[in-house]
């Protein structure tokens, strides 16, 4: 386990607005409690509340993957309208401590499912 550091930031805060996964016309998820991870040099990444996830068109996969800052990675497939997407969606069930707020989360590959994100409006005026 490594922690967070000036070296590898990783900054999480709730996206203030209305964010959505979308898969064709099919949407996946929708939530104003959704978190923003922002991870080093890495793009943001949004993770959705596992109770505003469609979870009946996620499939366990046997995929698992390691992050020396999160934990264990669980992967999922999405199968809507009979069509799989291995591998598009990903949880930590038991993160480290350092990531313990993204427990009952899931977020999902950015290159195989659309995400929108509400406007956030400017404090500057």
């Amino acid at each position: 386990m490594i922690y967070p550091s000036a070296a590898h930031p990783i900054e999480l805060r709730r996206y203030p607005k209305l964010a959505t996964a979308i898969i064709g016309n099919i949407v996946l998820a929708e939530s104003h409690w959704a978190l923003l991870l922002r991870e080093a040099a890495l793009p943001p990444q949004v993770y959705f509340p596992r109770k505003s996830v469609a979870m009946t068109l996620l499939g366990r996969s046997s995929r698992h993957s390691h992050c020396p800052y999160k934990g264990e990675t669980s992967y999922f497939r999405i199968r809507p309208l009979g069509k799989s997407h291995d591998d598009a969606a990903w949880s930590y069930e038991a993160p480290y401590p350092a990531m313990a707020d993204i427990r009952d989360y899931i977020a999902f590959c950015p290159n195989r499912v659309t995400i929108e994100l509400g406007e956030v409006e400017s404090s500057a005026r």
